[in-house]
């Protein structure tokens, strides 16, 4: 067995007291301060030698406001520490995985509810192989290979980040936002209160939030003329697709045109249009066109 090698400095930040108990058992050999809070952590790295690695709980909330300030620990440790490795930890999703690596340059990712400790020591041990000359050079040495190992495999590890998270994409569209506002905070709650039940942790990413596109009311009644002068039948509808017309709308008069599609399927692979109604569909664009020219 090795002897502990105190020289080298690890700061864990995180609100739950259990985990710096389970980080240290992890990592009996360096020498490893706690702190609970951002200010502790900002303490702390303000007196005494540079902490060679932080490992710093990316959901960390502070009791005075709230607020998650992990991501704001990591940012700190970057612009004014960048010599220390940076680890980051979670219980929850971190939203982007990638953006955690690239925009705080973080080392690698810990998921608190799959934490084994071997994990942990192989993951501070990759993060040492990559700091600064405080470090002792022949533990340096030794890490490299390792690490070199875990960063040409890099998009492996992403991959394997990714699938460790279970993950539901939930779409709600009306164009009523003040119902789909609604509807999306009952979902919120409902989601709140089964982690509650289960103890589980959950996060909500909203990936966009776009408000919906009203036609041009000119260029519908210019449709619906054009449809009757080709002896067409015509309805006006709402469709929930996210169509490219969405944004075309914000810069111009937009309006869309419909065809029938077989037993109303579309949008999936039995989709299938008639020749007969895509036919009619390209007469009433040219019809259309032809009139809005003059």
């Amino acid at each position: 067995m090795s002897a502990p090698n105190y020289a080298v400095r690890i700061l864990l930040v995180d609100d739950e007291p259990a985990y710096g108990e389970l980080i240290g058992r992890a990592l009996p050999e360096y020498h490893l301060d706690f702190a609970e809070s951002y200010d502790e952590a900002l303490d702390r790295l303000r007196v005494g030698l540079p902490y060679d690695v932080a490992i710093v709980d990316l959901n960390l909330i502070s009791r005075k406001v709230k607020d998650q300030l992990g991501k704001k620990v990591l940012a700190h440790l970057l612009a004014n520490y960048p010599s220390t490795r940076r680890i980051a930890m979670t219980g929850a999703s971190p939203g982007s995985v990638w953006e955690v690596f690239e925009k705080f340059q973080v080392d690698d990712l810990l998921f608190k509810q799959r934490l084994d400790l071997d994990d942990v020591g192989v993951v501070v041990e990759a993060a040492l192989a990559r700091a600064s000359g405080a470090v002792p050079p022949a533990l340096r040495a030794e890490r490299t290979k390792l690490w070199d190992r875990l960063h040409k495999f890099k998009q492996k590890l992403l991959r394997r980040y990714d699938a460790r998270l279970g993950s539901l994409e939930i779409d709600i569209r009306d164009t009523n936002l003040t119902a789909r506002d609604a509807a999306l905070e009952k979902i919120r709650a409902a989601i709140t209160t089964i982690c509650h039940r289960r103890d589980v942790s959950a996060a909500t990413v909203i990936l966009n939030q776009d408000a919906p596109a009203v036609c041009d009311p000119t260029l519908l009644k210019t449709l619906e003329q054009g449809a009757a002068n080709l002896g067409f039948s015509s309805l006006r509808m709402v469709s929930r697709a996210y169509h490219d017309a969405l944004f075309m709308a914000q810069i111009s008069p937009t309006a869309m045109i419909f065809i029938p599609c077989l037993d109303g399927k579309s949008h999936r692979p039995d989709e299938f249009a008639s020749v007969e109604a895509i036919t009619s569909g390209t007469r009433l664009l040219a019809e259309v066109l032809q009139k809005l020219s003059e």
